[in-house]
């Protein structure tokens, strides 16, 4: 990510991290070297209390390198698919681009959800990120306690290999694979994704199905200037 950050390329350059040991920014910048301050921010999200309004704030200083802040889309699936497609709508006006799905199990009700909001996301132009492999809320007391995702999610070892051939070779038939980003928790799934990604590239898009970065990395936001 280094690379990105100080790419000749880039814009406007958000790092965020998390304050824990893999998402330090001080190590981060001892291996960045050197960076332009007016043009690279660096956001630790425990040294404030609201963490999303001193990133507006570092974001608006961004904003002579053309950096926007846009929506993605995560779906609630219990809804109806009218009710889905009419809140796909209305974030595409708002300049949504990326659909994010965190995937705890495959089971085939899940992939023919799946494959009704793919088609969806390809009508539009979107790029569909499947986060595969967490274990949420393993901590009872504290789940009752704290309440969802605050902290006790570990890895997920379920076998995916099936689930996602199914899904992304249903889209496939009906012609309506859209770009797609595989990303996983558990490193035993970095072969299954690797080679599966390889079935389902089609021209004229470069890498149409890509690998995803290992999920709990430090995490940048880059703005990559018009040529």
């Amino acid at each position: 990510m280094p690379i990105s950050v100080n790419h000749p390329n880039a814009g406007g350059v958000l790092v965020l991290g998390l304050g824990c040991e893999n998402n330090n920014i001080d190590v981060f910048k001892s291996v960045l070297g050197t960076w332009d301050e007016d043009r690279v921010k660096f956001l630790n999200t425990q040294d404030f209390d609201d963490e999303i309004a001193e990133g507006i704030r570092l974001i608006d200083e961004l904003k002579d390198f053309g950096t926007k802040i846009l929506p993605t889309f995560r779906p609630d699936l219990s809804e109806t698919k009218d009710d889905i497609c009419d809140r796909i709508d209305y974030f595409h006006e708002n300049g949504c681009r990326l659909s994010d799905h965190a995937i705890d199990e495959m089971n085939d009700e899940l992939i023919e959800k799946l494959v009704y909001l793919g088609e969806q996301y390809a009508k539009r132009g979107w790029t569909m990120q499947l986060h595969i492999g967490a274990m949420r809320n393993n901590n009872t007391k504290m789940f009752e306690k704290l309440g969802a995702d605050t902290g006790f999610d570990s890895v997920n070892d379920f076998q995916i290999a099936e689930g996602i051939s199914k899904l992304l070779n249903a889209l496939e038939m009906k012609d309506a694979l859209p770009k797609t980003i595989l990303y996983t928790l558990n490193p035993k799934d970095n072969y299954v994704l690797g080679t599966m990604l390889g079935n389902f590239q089609k021209a004229p898009t470069p890498g149409k199905i890509q690998f995803g970065s290992v999920g709990g990395s430090m995490t940048s936001v880059t703005v990559w200037k018009a040529k």
